[in-house]
């Protein structure tokens, strides 16, 4: 460890907060929840305060620390923003202030991604199913690396800006994929049948499902929303049951041209996009459509490209 850093324990920089809220005082509650992979603190859902069993809830704010007793298997840890302020939670959401002068709520953040902190705070968890709870006095004794105060500061400016830099470069390379698109559909050539391009199209199930990223030996199904106009998006789908038996012609391989066949949004019908890797455990739903092209006559990004065109959208 560096010279002036140490190793302290979150009782040391954290103190644990109540903001207690009178359920019987309120017309409706703003539920918060914590996104798995400290994925952050957002509103969950907001409910008429008669329908709540609790009678007294806490409330969150900007800034403060919170996570989930029972999914600290999943990293459910975050810092609160602006959006989520003043949303309501449980007591399996403990509150935490990082202490004034001693810690950045916002460099205590950085250490929810870290691994041996995670692989700590899972450790520590007790029950027997996966669902083990982590209760606040165990939470309080795990320890991270701890610098001097402004070296915390430079390290979140630091962070944030490299954050800043990697948004920037995604967002050019989205402009240039669409700009590259659109070329490539204004280029002069033969108007053929899309039949003409194509081996096969193909769909798949959509069983029940969970809104998370699929573990281990798990497999999931796409959302539509996983099919954007900017690429695909892995992260939107459902985990099935493992009893399901999902076609494995349907999994989801580097190079599929993926299109949306049906969506409550009219302009999400149609939206295409192209799969850069291969994700074994990810399958069409029936939501989706694959279309393979035939290789000898287009490839795979120019299908796209062509697919996006505003008269192929029309």
């Amino acid at each position: 460890m560096r010279d002036e850093w140490r190793e302290a324990a979150l009782s040391d920089v954290l103190e644990q907060v109540r903001r207690p809220v009178d359920v019987g005082d309120l017309e409706e509650v703003r539920y918060a929840g914590v996104r798995w992979y400290a994925a952050g603190v957002y509103e969950r859902d907001v409910v008429p305060a008669s329908d709540v069993k609790a009678t007294e809830l806490n409330r969150i704010q900007s800034g403060d620390i919170v996570y989930n007793r029972m999914w600290v298997t999943k990293a459910s840890f975050g810092i609160v923003d602006d959006a989520a302020d003043g949303c309501l939670v449980t007591n399996d959401f403990p509150i935490f202030n990082a202490k004034p002068g001693v810690a950045l709520a916002e460099y205590i953040a950085l250490m929810f991604f870290w691994p041996p902190f995670l692989e700590t705070a899972s450790d520590s968890a007790s029950g027997t199913t996966e669902r083990r709870r982590l209760n606040e006095k165990v939470f309080l004794t795990l320890t991270v690396p701890l610098p001097p105060f402004d070296e915390q500061r430079r390290i979140v400016d630091l962070i944030g800006s490299v954050d800043a830099a990697i948004e920037a470069v995604e967002r050019l390379l989205s402009e240039t994929r669409h700009i590259l698109g659109a070329m490539r559909a204004c280029l002069p050539g033969e108007e053929v049948p899309l039949s003409d391009l194509l081996v096969e199209i193909k769909t798949g199930r959509s069983p029940r499902g969970v809104e998370r990223i699929p573990t281990g030996d798990e497999k999931a199904v796409l959302k539509v929303s996983a099919i954007g106009n900017e690429g695909f998006v892995s992260t939107e789908v459902k985990v099935v049951d493992t009893e399901q038996a999902l076609d494995k012609n349907t999994r989801v391989n580097a190079n599929d041209v993926l299109m949306v066949r049906a969506s409550g949004a009219l302009d999400r019908v149609g939206v295409v996009c192209r799969v850069l890797d291969d994700h074994p455990q990810l399958y069409l739903s029936d939501k989706t459509l694959r279309l393979s092209p035939r290789f000898d006559r287009v490839k795979a990004a120019w299908l796209a490209a062509a697919l996006k065109s505003p008269s192929a959208r029309q």
